[in-house]
This record gives C-alpha cells, structure tokens and sequence, in this order.
C-alpha cells in the first residue's frame, strides 16, 4: 500500500516535470526591412522593435487580453537645410489586412518619441513609436510621412 507522503511525493514530481510543457513559447522577435531608409531631407533608422508595457492611468490601454504594446525605436536624422517636425503621428502601421493601429502619444514605450521636438540640419531624435495590435500579428507596414517635403515618404515592413 502506498502511502500518503509517498502519494504526494509522486504526485509533486509529476507537477514539477510538466512546468516545462506548459510554458508559453516566446515569439520570434520582430525585424524592420529596411533597417534605415534615406529621404531627400531626413534619414529614419528603425532601430529595434519590441514589445513593452506601457504607463498609463487608463486601464483599457495598459493591455487586454490577446492584445501587445509594440514600440518602434526610431532614429530620425536632419539631412535638409530646413528645421524639421518630430511627430509620433506622422508614422501610419497596418497589418497586411488593412487593420490600422493608433499611435500612442504621451503614454508608449520609454524613452519616447517626443511630439514637440523639432530638429535642424544633421540633428537627431530617437524615441518609441509604440501602438497597440493583436498578439497574432506577425507583420506591419510601417510608413513615416514627413510634412515637408510632401510626398517623400519612408516604409518599413515589419514581421517576426
């Protein structure tokens, strides 16, 4: 006859080998193509895109389930003579079925990309552009549209 310790001992063992299958597997990491693109007046990189939390008051953005915060490190450089605008909403992301996903502004990935920056020839900003998507999405179109000049837009796709 089994004892109660031993029952417990085996039932213990049995839990503790099963942890490991029952961990969620990590995503594959996302990847920006192109890393940098060149406009006729500035130079965007997308350095890293990952996943984060964000700090917010407002419980519905801090993350629903089945729902990630994705930010998009971004490096844009002045190459033009003419002082240049900063803005997380200039940046336009859907996924390949045409989902548009909002760009947060004051409440993304740290450090942000701050809206009220405004940069002069060979100056840089780097900040997140972070939006919120559906766990299952496995690729974005990113497009950064500066407002001037006009039409000299900047697309990145974006899959993990």
């Amino acid at each position: 006859m089994i004892t109660r310790t031993e029952l417990l001992m085996a039932l213990g063992c049995g839990i503790i080998l099963a942890l490991p299958a029952c961990k969620k597997e990590k995503p594959p990491p996302w990847t920006a193509t192109p890393r940098t693109f060149s406009g006729s007046t500035y130079k965007l990189t997308l350095a890293t895109v990952e996943r984060c939390d964000v700090r917010t008051q407002d419980v519905m953005r801090k993350g629903t389930v089945g729902y990630v915060n994705v930010g998009f490190d971004a490096i844009i450089e002045n190459t033009g003579g003419e002082p240049m605008q900063i803005d997380p909403t200039l940046f336009e992301v859907r996924d390949p079925q045409g989902n548009s996903y909002e760009v947060f502004v004051s409440e993304g990935c740290q450090p942000e990309l701050d809206p009220s920056q405004t940069i002069g020839k060979n100056e840089k900003h780097r900040g997140f552009v972070t939006i919120k998507l559906p766990e299952e999405v496995r690729e974005l179109r990113v497009v950064f549209r500066p407002r001037v000049p006009a039409g000299d837009e900047a697309t990145f796709q974006v899959k993990r």
